[in-house]
């Protein structure tokens, strides 16, 4: 985002579209590489969390105030973590949370920069 004072939800909405795809990209290139290397399988658990939380955030209303936004991912982290195809649901759900918490620092930071 450009200057992270001014909220600009398009912009906003734009970052965390281009996250997703990234994610899904990721995800896509570790899934077929997992199948002869096993640490891939770490990586796409990794992407596949990154890819839920993205997934989630698209073109959401909540995306119009900052406030909003860190109002819905402190409920989405706080909901269980969706059901998919991870090779390790541990590392699935950690990585998870993890992307949510760095989405929190994130704004906030961006926030108290105001």
């Amino acid at each position: 985002m450009a200057d992270p004072s001014q909220w600009n939800p398009n912009s906003v909405n734009e970052t965390l579209l281009y996250r997703g795809r990234d994610a899904h990209l990721r995800l896509e290139e570790c899934q077929m590489k997992a199948k002869d290397n096993r640490f891939y399988r770490m990586f796409a658990d990794e992407a596949a969390a990154k890819a839920s939380v993205y997934d989630y955030l698209d073109g959401k209303t909540f995306l119009a105030s900052r406030k909003e936004l860190l109002a819905a991912l402190r409920e989405l982290k706080a909901m269980p973590a969706p059901n998919g195809e991870a090779f390790d649901r541990e590392k699935f759900v950690q990585s998870r949370l993890l992307e949510i918490d760095n989405l929190l620092r994130e704004f906030r930071v961006a926030q108290q920069s105001n």
